[in-house]
């Protein structure tokens, strides 16, 4: 999908650290992440796809991730998580 932008989180099933990302192809990143291509998640590899949301606004998603990575946004991870 053309101006479509993915805000991810991957969890390591090694530490079970939370990584945030940004990408306009998630199939294509999510892989990368897997074969231990990115730098920032090779070590915590196996990696599992928790949470994926869609943006139609590149400027948006990449607000999104910044607001994930940051306290309130691990919180509402947390919690939206283990809501259910």
């Amino acid at each position: 999908m053309k101006n479509t932008f993915y805000v991810y989180v991957l969890k390591s099933a090694k530490s079970n650290k939370k990584l945030v990302g940004f990408t306009n192809d998630l199939d294509r990143r999510v892989k990368e992440h897997q074969n231990g291509e990115v730098e920032s998640s090779k070590d915590l590899l196996p990696l599992d796809l928790i949470h994926m949301e869609i943006h139609t606004n590149e400027e948006d998603a990449r607000k999104r991730q910044a607001f994930l990575n940051s306290k309130t946004g691990q919180d509402y991870l947390m919690n939206y998580h283990n809501a259910g």
